[in-house]
């Protein structure tokens, strides 16, 4: 029991132990992954900081490019201004040669009054030459308004394109320079790549953490299901060992039973051996003259007292016939004791004397009278016999609260009853006391057994608790692993939803700017659907009235027709403006060949004088032409510069906001 005791100290104080130590190396490892995260939190703030410094300089840079394109632009309109001036200074000078034409044509034809016919159509021509002057002014004006239109369209589209710039922080600013588009696409490529690679690690993370969340589980099951059966063991082995107790005390009591019942048997079987033999001796010693002195053979009996006692001690019953046919045989023959002492010392001859003896003598006995006479001292002789083998069941628990001095015997004296040692009694005690020796060594033997059971038991038990908490701190350590995995996994899930965050701000702002963007090029596209219709009205017009005006100058040789004032109203497109001046220069050039063909002397100097001026004209005309066609290739380079951006802002619409509407 006291290796029992020493065992529960030591397994209680080791759990403690190992918790402490546990406790000292999670702390340590807290510490260590703590330090850790400050050092790398202290690296993305300095990361940060050069990141911000960078995208300083970036924004610098591209607001110097931007200023430098807005200036170039500037430097653009401002010579489109002066071209379009030069434009009207040149116009002013075609109205001054108009003027000079209206006159020379006045002249013309007031020289040439005296014809009526020629007179008439110079007078018809002079009205033509005026619609078409207000023709040409009315062009004039509606390529003015024209040029103002597409100017403010122009000025719309490189705000919004200054806008977009803007909010691109520096990445979209510069999509045009192929240097930052190409690192731009390389961003967007490794960010991609960093967001798949995000993606994988979470869900490859994900999966680890179910895939140890089933083995906690599953171990956790394991240990409460040994835990049961631990406790369903402790219980059967707790049951078992009362059970065994239980037997053995059982056992014990039926084997000191048994004992008690063998060595009462065995006294039993003596002192029957005793008495038959005695009897034989008692009978065989009434032959002739032959008397036995019983009183002598009590004496003798208490004076071989010892003898006696060694002798039912050794549980030997045949030696015990032995000495009492001595005594017999010392009553009859004292005085042959005295002289021969050495026979006392052989008592198997003189058994072997006696037996013969007793055949030659057995038809020698005495009548029954005698016996029955004699029968009283001899029951007193088998008395003091049986109370030598008497022995008690138990020694220790019943004569100790019986008697208190159980080697002592009372005697009557003549002052009272007194104490008295007593052979027999202390020869009874003695053998008690042997009986009980060895079974107490026996139940010792037992408990010795069982204790060495019980210890290898005990081992056993102690190796398998400490294999179960050598798992559990196996397991404690996985939990612990899992946990630092689940933090570091946290904080990138914060700076990953942080980024996402921010991206999902910007592409909020990008989505409204598109928004923004798609009404005005929406209202755009309106405005240059109805422009086209009214250009396509104006076209079909001018070719009605060129075909009516080819008609009558074939018929007549000079039309008739006059503008209407309804083209004030109208609004041409520049085509318009392109196929008018064409037809007018026609008109024109068709006009001189025809006065060319016309015979007349005076008429050579003005014809020459007319030339010039229409090819003065026409050369002007196609500058403007040319002007003209510049602009409206700037405006389709900038309507098509502004497609590329609104397909490009949509395409980045589409990769950003669809992945992070999924996400959401």
């Amino acid at each position: 029991m006291g290796n029992w005791s020493s065992s529960e100290e030591n397994v209680e104080t080791s759990p403690n132990k190992s918790n402490d130590e546990f406790k000292f190396e999670l702390y340590e490892k807290r510490r260590e992954i703590l330090d850790a995260k400050k050092k790398q939190f202290d690296d993305l703030r300095e990361e940060v900081k050069r990141l911000k410094d960078e995208n300083t300089i970036l924004k610098a840079a591209s607001k110097g490019t931007l200023t430098d394109d807005f200036n170039e632009v500037i430097q653009e309109n401002a010579n489109l201004k002066g071209e379009l001036k030069d434009t009207i200074e040149q116009l002013s000078p075609l109205l001054e040669t108009n003027r000079e034409l209206k006159m020379s044509i006045a002249e013309m034809q007031e020289e040439l009054q005296n014809l009526n016919s020629v007179v008439l159509d110079f007078e018809q021509e002079r009205d033509e030459y005026k619609t078409h002057v207000i023709a040409l002014k009315d062009v004039i004006t509606v390529s003015k308004r024209m040029l103002l239109i597409r100017e403010a369209q122009l000025k719309e589209l490189r705000e919004k394109v200054e806008s977009i710039e803007e909010t691109l922080s520096g990445k979209e600013m510069n999509i045009l320079s192929q240097d930052l588009r190409l690192e731009y696409e390389r961003q967007l490529k490794s960010i991609r790549n960093l967001r798949a690679l995000y993606e994988e690690r979470q869900r490859t993370d994900h999966k680890e953490k179910e895939d140890l969340k089933k083995a906690l589980e599953e171990t956790k099951k394991e240990l409460e299901n040994e835990a049961t059966k631990n406790k369903e063991c402790e219980e059967r082995i707790k049951e078992l060992e009362e059970q065994n107790s239980q037997n053995y005390d059982k056992i014990k009591s039926l084997e000191s039973n048994l004992g008690l019942a063998k060595a009462e048997s065995r006294q039993h079987q003596a002192e029957l051996t005793v008495i038959n033999q005695l009897f034989s001796e008692i009978l065989l010693g009434f032959n002739s003259s032959q008397d036995i002195n019983l009183d002598m053979l009590t004496k003798h009996l208490e004076d071989n007292h010892a003898l006696l006692r060694n002798i039912v001690s050794d549980e030997s019953s045949a030696a015990l016939p032995k000495v009492l046919l001595d005594l017999v045989h010392q009553v009859h023959n004292e005085k042959e004791r005295k002289l021969s002492s050495g026979e006392v010392k052989d008592g198997g001859k003189r058994l072997e004397t006696i037996i013969e003896e007793t055949e030659s003598s057995s038809d020698q006995i005495n009548s029954v009278e005698e016996i029955v006479e004699l029968l009283p001292k001899v029951w007193r002789v088998l008395i003091e016999l049986l109370s030598h083998h008497k022995v008690p069941e138990n020694v220790i628990t019943e004569e100790d609260s019986t008697d208190d001095h159980p080697c002592y015997k009372t005697v009557q004296t003549p002052k009272g009853p007194s104490l008295v040692l007593s052979v027999s009694q202390t020869f009874i005690r003695l053998k008690d006391l042997i009986l009980e020796k060895k079974s107490l060594e026996k139940e010792t033997g037992h408990l010795k057994q069982l204790n060495t059971h019980l210890e290898t038991r005990l081992q056993d038990q102690e190796k398998r608790l400490s294999t179960v908490s050598n798992e559990l701190n196996k397991t404690w350590h996985v939990v612990g692993k899992l946990q630092k995995e689940h933090q570091l996994l946290h904080t990138q899930e914060k700076i990953l939803r942080y980024e996402l965050a921010q991206k999902r701000k910007l592409l909020a702002t990008l989505r409204q700017e598109l928004e923004c963007s798609r009404e005005k090029w929406q209202e755009a596209r309106e405005k240059n659907s109805k422009t086209e219709q009214q250009w396509k009205q104006l076209r079909v017009e001018f070719a009605s009235r060129r075909s009516t005006v080819t008609s009558d100058d074939l018929e007549s040789g000079y039309s008739d027709e006059r503008c209407s004032s309804s083209s004030d109203d109208e609004e041409p497109d520049n085509t318009t403006i392109t196929q008018l001046s064409a037809s007018l220069v026609d008109s024109i050039i068709e006009e001189a060949v025809s006065q060319l063909n016309q015979p007349s002397t005076s008429g050579t100097q003005k014809t020459k004088t007319l030339e010039e001026h229409l090819a003065a004209k026409e050369e002007r005309l196609k500058r403007l032409e040319g002007q003209c066609g510049e602009l409206m290739q700037q405006v389709t380079n900038t309507t098509q510069k502004s497609v590329m951006i609104s397909n490009k802002l949509d395409n980045l619409h589409e990769a950003y906001g669809g992945g992070n509407q999924a996400k959401e």
